[in-house]
């Protein structure tokens, strides 16, 4: 094929087990070369490998057991290999149905959203809530997002389901601002949607149809993401930011950004990955990473933000390093809105139902 190729080996080939075979293919194909006609450039490449092996009932079940094993490789990460294994196809089996349940998931209102509150570090109080797409199979019961978004994103699902979420979110944020919570609504945005221009207009669909103020819907692009191709990610949230509302970098110390494209990103908000949050006090290095973080965003004029706060250490730690805002479990899980609205009505009556309901 386009990319991909079959190596077939019997007899002694086979005396060290495959995953030999598979090292020394790695080894080879791994090695820089040179491609002529571009300046003497090297130019390197990565291979993912499946594996089948013993005895089969045709050419053709070989094949396709090695064609599972592959996908698992590419899922483990890629550059990498997997050996067969019944269970696999199975599993593949699985991913197939859970994908063709999908598609009629939206037109038979099997998603929801759940929020988790966003707190101001200084106060202790909820200033906002970010929106986390969840899934209510008729089948399976909730499945897990990790399960079910990159299927959405392979498919380009995500652009439909992810205006579903725009409207929703905007909506119940706009509900409970009218009783004079004045949250911040936060909604996670993929690269696919971005890269399409139906965005702007669904983003402006959801802000005229729920009446919410533009600035207080943040839009989550992972570091990640904005990177993958930066000129045209700056265009794209050019355009965005046209509409009023703000724009935060998901994962933030994950994608590695260089500083010149950061600068240039029409951002508001550095979001800490979650890793340097939870090494902190464990070790120098990882304090002093989310130090030179939090003072990058200063130097900016960007607000830091840390994702998954669980101990009162880190908290404690955040404090001292002046970040202002987070969001993490030793607060709240995502919850239900009927959960936000009591949250907010405690922390307004100034009792302590924002402490750690894990």
């Amino acid at each position: 094929g386009g990319d991909e190729f079959v190596v077939l080996t019997e007899g002694v080939s086979l005396a060290a087990g495959p995953e030999l075979v598979a090292e020394r293919l790695h080894d080879v194909l791994t090695a820089p070369f040179v491609v002529e006609g571009y300046d003497g450039a090297m130019l390197t490449i990565t291979a993912s490998i499946g594996i089948a092996s013993g005895l089969r009932d045709s050419a053709q079940d070989l094949l396709r057991d090695a064609d599972i094993a592959l996908y698992r490789a590419k899922a483990m990460g890629k550059d990498c290999a997997a050996v067969f294994e019944p269970t696999m196809q199975s599993e593949i089996l699985d991913r197939l149905s859970l994908k063709m349940d999908l598609q009629t998931a939206l037109a038979e209102e099997q998603f929801f959203l759940e929020y988790q509150p966003l707190f101001d570090l200084d106060t202790m109080r909820v200033y906002g809530v970010e929106a986390l797409l969840r899934w209510r199979h008729p089948t399976r019961g909730v499945v897990g997002p990790d399960e079910f978004v990159p299927m959405l994103e392979e498919t380009g699902m995500i652009v439909e389901v992810g205006r579903w979420v725009l409207n929703i979110a905007c909506c119940q944020a706009a509900r409970w601002n009218e009783q004079g919570n004045q949250l911040v609504m936060s909604v996670n945005v993929s690269m696919r949607q971005l890269a399409t221009l139906a965005l702007v207009e669904h983003v402006r669909e959801a802000l005229t149809g729920s009446g919410l103020v533009p600035s207080s819907l943040v839009l989550e692009i992972t570091e990640t993401d904005l990177m993958h191709d930066a000129d045209a990610t700056i265009g794209h949230l050019t355009r965005l930011k046209t509409l009023g509302v703000r724009v935060a970098v998901d994962d933030f110390g994950t994608g590695y950004s260089s500083l010149a494209y950061l600068r240039q990103f029409p951002v508001d908000v550095l979001k800490i990955d979650r890793s340097f949050i939870s090494a902190m006090g464990d070790s120098g290095e990882s304090d002093a990473l989310v130090h030179a973080m939090i003072e990058l965003g200063r130097a900016l004029g960007l607000e830091t933000f840390a994702e998954g706060i669980e101990e009162s250490s880190q908290l404690e730690i955040l404090r001292s390093e002046h970040c202002k805002r987070g969001q993490g479990f030793l607060f709240s899980k995502p919850i239900a809105p009927e959960a936000v609205e009591r949250m907010l009505a405690g922390s307004q009556r100034g009792t302590r139902e924002h402490q750690p309901i894990i």
